[in-house]
């Protein structure tokens, strides 16, 4: 065989190697992504179970509650409106009192000359 043929012929096994391999690694992946979300199938289902045995409620439906619940608020536009961050009192819906910082006065004898001695 002459060198250009043999060339020829292993660049297509090196292709064909190389497509081969992709082809596992894609598969690999697909089998390992399916068998975590497999995993995490069980867990919920055995934790729901656990959770109606012992009579409370499955905690990802409580959880779903929630998101549904929050969900409902901020469609309805219920998070902009009073609460802390706007300074009012969310219990009563009234202006709170906010005091950020009280300023207090540093004489110049209170200040530290050296790093090694500690403030009074």
């Amino acid at each position: 065989m002459s060198t250009i043929a043999m060339s020829s012929f292993s660049e297509v096994l090196n292709s064909l190697f190389r497509g081969v391999l992709r082809l596992v690694l894609v598969v690999a992946s697909g089998i390992f992504v399916l068998s975590f979300l497999a995993a995490a199938l069980i867990v919920v289902v055995a934790v729901s179970l656990w959770s109606l045995l012992a009579g409370k409620k499955p905690a990802p439906v409580m959880m779903f509650e929630q998101f549904k619940a929050r969900s409902q608020r901020f469609g309805q536009g219920q998070w902009g409106q009073g609460g802390a961050a706007n300074g009012r009192d969310p219990a009563s819906g009234q202006n709170a009192d906010v005091v950020d910082v009280e300023v207090i006065e540093v004489e110049e004898s209170a200040v530290r000359k050296d790093r090694e001695t500690p403030l009074r």
